[in-house]
């Protein structure tokens, strides 16, 4: 895909149960993480974490350790050795500290799955995210111990199939379920179908939206004609494709307060914005804007986005399978974050509604109407980005 390699790990394939015999089984291939330069612009006062939380990831001591404790069981915990022959038991921890907030590495350990030969030679993971995730293997996902990016709040159901050295397949997997929760700042998820393909996972049909989550500095060309400067594409003030993970808050070394933004994290059709809590409560609020492009539909004629906002660990906003259209840019409203002087009567999350598109002559922020829509929305500073929509095909509807 485009620009950013999918961050790997998220899943959305069930569990395989194996069966008993000599077949050995299948093997995926792993996935690696990319990612592309960014500015490294900074701006004072801004309030976002763009540290993926490492669920212990030094696990070279996982073998030695008891069940139930957070360490890999050893196969002495299981009982008695196996019969020749007998199935092989896959067996694994999750390590690191609970609960687990997103974005997270979970590592696993296998190191004390049994087996009668006693050697395991292969190893088999698979997950199962939440709804929507396309079938997609973590780091490593042939060894003991792999590791799995989780960025989208849910659960994570994680299943081990082994075959030991004498091509035994274990007769029954092991499966466990990890829960990830948004953080206590700003936690935003992007996902979308396309109406024509039930099933975007197959990978033959992959079309390309972008989430944009922009800080109050941000400042670009009024493209929307609502007589203010747009935020979206505005680099680094705004974080997109091109600009993943800005440096927003402290110039302290070791800080961690600047947003992540997680790419195609369903594997094919996704995003996650990641803001923690600021250090300390701001006397005034600052506006933040959540924003989706539909940059390539990749020959369809539409697509349908979904936009979930979570703020404080509670999720305040949904909004449900929007029509988009080619270079459509969907306004999807302000998050006001955070404030001791609201008193609460100022609601967290804004949505952008409009009577049309101020470019035909309608308003927006109005308490109700249709979704504020800009049709073929092209910022000059990336108009000749050749991965994305033709502007030159693109015609604005009544």
């Amino acid at each position: 895909m485009r620009r950013l390699t999918a961050v790997a790990g998220l899943t959305t394939l069930a569990a395989l149960l194996g069966a008993c015999g000599s077949a050995s089984p299948s093997e995926p291939s792993a996935t690696d993480v990319a990612g592309n330069p960014y500015d490294d612009g900074q701006v004072a006062d801004a309030h976002t974490d763009g540290a993926i939380q490492d669920a212990d990831a030094d696990i070279a001591d996982a073998g030695n350790g008891d069940a139930g404790n957070g360490e890999p069981a050893d196969a002495a915990d299981l009982g008695d050795a196996l019969a020749p022959g007998a199935c092989p038991i896959p067996v694994f921890e999750v390590l690191g500290s609970k609960p687990k907030t997103a974005p997270v590495v979970i590592n696993l350990s296998a190191l004390g799955s049994k087996s009668a030969t006693g050697t395991i030679a292969s190893y088999a993971w698979t997950v199962k995210g939440p709804a929507g995730m396309c079938p997609q293997y973590g780091e490593h996902p042939k060894l003991p111990t792999p590791s799995f990016t989780a960025a989208r709040v849910g659960d994570y159901e994680f299943c081990l199939e082994v075959v030991d050295s004498a091509r035994t397949k274990s007769c029954k997997n092991t499966c466990k379920t990890v829960t990830v929760s948004p953080n206590n700042g700003i936690h935003v998820e992007l996902t979308w179908q396309s109406p024509l393909v039930p099933d975007l996972c197959d990978g033959s049909f992959a079309m390309d939206l972008d989430l944009h989550f922009a800080h109050p500095l941000a400042l670009g060309p009024d493209i929307d004609c609502d007589k203010q400067p747009d935020p979206w594409f505005s680099n680094p003030f705004d974080v997109f494709w091109f600009n993943p993970k800005p440096k927003w808050g402290s110039p302290t070394p070791g800080t961690n307060d600047d947003p992540l933004l997680t790419p195609d994290a369903t594997g094919r059709h996704g995003e996650v914005l990641t803001l923690p809590p600021p250090p300390t409560i701001q006397t005034k609020p600052l506006v933040y804007r959540i924003g989706v492009h539909a940059w390539n539909l990749k020959g369809s004629q539409e697509a349908r986005a979904t936009v979930k906002t979570w703020v404080q660990g509670k999720l305040i906003h949904t909004a449900a399978a929007v029509p988009l259209h080619e270079l459509d840019m969907w306004n999807v409203g302000r998050v006001h974050w955070p404030s001791k002087t609201i008193n609460g009567k100022q609601v967290a999350m804004e949505p952008c509604h409009q009577s049309k598109a101020p470019c035909q002559g309608g308003k927006q922020w109005l308490a109700a109407g249709d979704r504020c829509i800009t049709q073929c929305y092209v910022n000059p500073a990336f108009a000749a980005t050749q991965s994305g929509g033709d502007p030159k095909k693109c015609k604005v509807k009544p």
